[in-house]
C-alpha cells in the first residue's frame, strides 16, 4: 500500500533544501572572498616588503656609486701626477678590462641554465639537455628589441673608438684641474633642452673664474692659467662626447636584456684593446707618450683603480635593473661632486676662493633641476 504524501509538505521540503543550498553557496562565496582578501593582503604585504628591500638596496647603491666615483677620480689624478703619467696607456688598460663582462655574464647564464634544467627534471621525467651555446644565442632573439651578434660587433667598433677617446681626454685633462671641478664638469652636460643647462654652465663659469682669479699672482708666474683653461676645455669636450656616447647607446641598443649589454661591454673592451696597441706605438715613436712599464707599486694602484671603474659600471647597471629608474643612479653620481670637493679641501688642502662657491651651488641646483625634470618625464611615460 502506497503512502500518500501531502503536496504542500513536499513543496515546503524542496524549498528548505533550496534554502540550505543557497546558504551553503553564500558561505562558500564568503569563504572564497575572505581567502581572496587574505591573498590580496599577503600579496600587498610581500610587495611592500620587496619594495622596502629594493629601496634599501637602492640607497646602498647610491652610496657605493658616490664613494666609487670619488675614489676613482682621486686615484686617477694621483696616478697621473705622482706615479705613472702615461694617461693613454692607463685608459687603454681600463677600457680593455671591460672584456671581463662576458666572463661574468657566462657564469650568470650557466647558473640560469642549471636552474632551468633542475626545474624541468622536477616537472617532467624527460631529461632534456639545453646546449649552453644555444641558450646564449637565444638571448639575442628573445624579444622585439634584440639585436644580432654580428650587428652588435659592427656597432661596437665606432662606439669603442669614441669610448676610448673620451676617457683618454678626461684622464689627460684630470691633472690640470681639481678633481671636484672635473667631477662636476663631467657628470651631466646632456640636458641641452632644459633651463638646467643654463644654470649648469653658469656654475662652470663661476668655478673657473673663482679658481683662476683667486690665485692670479701665482697663475701669472707659473702659467697655471693656461693649464687650467686647457683642462677645462678638454674636460668639457670629454663631457660632451660622454653625452653623445650615451645618446648613441640609447638610440642604437634601446631596451635590451642583460646578456646583450654585457656582450656589448665585452666587445668595447676587446676592440679597445686592439685599437689601443697601434696608437701606443705611434705615441711612443712620436715621443708624445713614451711606452713604459709601471713598477709593481704603481701597477697595484692602477689595477685597483681599474677594478673600481669596472665596479662602477656594474653598480650603475645593477642599480638600473633593481630600481627600474635612473634617478637612484644619478643621485649617486650627484653625490660625488660634494664628496670630491670635501676630499680636495680636507685631504689635499685645496684653497677654494669664496668667488667659486656660488659656482658649485649653481651646478648642484642645475643637477637637482635636471633630476626633477627627468622625474616628471618618466612619470608621464
Amino acid at each position: 500500500m502506497m503512502e500518500n504524501t501531502n503536496p504542500s509538505e513536499e513543496k515546503q521540503s524542496k524549498m528548505e533544501e533550496m534554502d540550505n543550498l543557497e546558504i551553503i553557496n553564500i558561505n562558500n562565496n564568503n569563504n572564497i572572498e575572505n581567502s581572496n582578501i587574505l591573498n590580496k593582503d599577503n600579496i600587498e604585504l610581500s610587495k611592500n616588503n620587496k619594495n622596502g628591500f629594493l629601496k634599501f638596496i637602492g640607497i646602498i647603491i647610491i652610496i657605493l656609486i658616490a664613494i666609487s666615483n670619488t675614489t676613482s677620480a682621486e686615484l686617477s689624478q694621483y696616478i697621473i701626477i705622482n706615479d705613472f703619467d702615461s694617461s693613454f696607456m692607463i685608459t687603454w688598460f681600463n677600457v680593455s678590462f671591460s672584456v671581463f663582462s662576458i666572463l661574468i655574464e657566462l657564469i650568470l647564464l650557466k647558473i640560469e641554465l642549471f636552474k632551468k634544467e633542475k626545474q624541468q627534471q622536477q616537472q617532467s621525467s624527460d631529461n632534456i639537455k639545453i646546449s649552453f651555446l644555444n641558450y646564449y644565442k637565444s638571448k639575442f632573439v628573445s624579444n622585439d628589441n634584440s639585436i644580432k651578434l654580428k650587428k652588435l660587433f659592427s656597432i661596437s667598433i665606432p662606439m669603442s673608438i669614441l669610448f676610448l677617446f673620451m676617457n683618454w681626454i678626461w684622464l689627460y685633462a684630470l691633472p690640470l684641474i681639481d678633481v671636484s671641478i672635473s667631477t662636476a664638469l663631467y657628470q651631466r652636460i646632456r640636458f641641452l633642452k632644459t633651463i638646467s643647462v643654463i644654470i649648469f654652465m653658469a656654475g662652470i663659469i663661476g668655478i673657473t673664474l673663482g679658481t683662476t682669479l683667486g690665485t692670479s699672482s701665482e697663475i701669472i708666474e707659473n702659467q697655471i692659467l693656461s693649464n687650467k683653461v686647457k683642462g677645462y676645455l678638454l674636460m668639457i669636450l670629454s663631457a660632451s662626447l660622454y653625452g653623445l656616447y650615451e645618446v648613441l647607446v640609447s638610440k642604437i641598443l634601446g631596451d635590451v636584456n642583460r646578456t646583450i649589454v654585457h656582450t656589448y661591454l665585452a666587445f668595447i673592451g676587446f676592440i679597445g684593446f686592439l685599437i689601443g696597441i697601434p696608437i701606443m706605438v705611434i705615441f711612443n715613436f712620436t715621443n708624445f707618450e713614451l711606452f713604459k712599464i709601471p713598477h709593481p707599486k704603481s701597477f697595484g694602484i692602477i689595477f685597483s683603480n681599474t677594478v673600481i671603474i669596472f665596479s662602477i659600471n656594474y653598480l650603475i647597471n645593477w642599480g638600473l635593473s633593481i630600481t627600474s629608474s635612473p634617478l637612484f643612479v644619478r643621485a649617486g653620481e650627484l653625490m660625488a661632486i660634494p664628496l670630491t670637493l670635501i676630499f680636495d679641501i680636507i685631504i689635499k688642502h685645496m684653497k677654494l676662493p669664496l668667488v667659486a662657491i656660488p659656482g658649485y651651488i649653481l651646478i648642484v641646483i642645475g643637477f637637482i633641476l635636471s633630476i626633477y625634470i627627468e622625474c616628471n618625464h618618466i612619470k608621464k611615460k
